[in-house]
């Protein structure tokens, strides 16, 4: 009986609840810490001197300024990871 109590624990702890995603639109545009290893810069050595990206940064979107989207995997007391 004690090992039957021992998987529905360990079957709950493997269990996570989706993540959750949101999209924030802001008059400028906000770069993440992923940005830099999305975006490789084109046209300069340094990636925040470049303007130019492959694949190229986001366009605004119309009456809505730039996307900003956020992924939250884990919460834990206001900290997202």
């Amino acid at each position: 009986m004690k090992q039957d109590g021992l998987q529905i624990e360990v079957v709950n702890k493997l269990i996570q609840p989706m993540p959750k995603i949101t999209i924030e639109y802001c008059k400028e545009r906000v770069i993440i810490p992923l940005s830099y290893w999305v975006h490789k810069a084109v046209d300069a050595a340094v990636w925040h001197n470049a303007t130019r990206y492959e694949p190229s940064m986001p366009v605004p979107v119309v009456d809505k300024d730039y996307s900003k989207y956020q992924i939250k995997l884990i919460e834990i007391d206001c900290y997202i990871f």
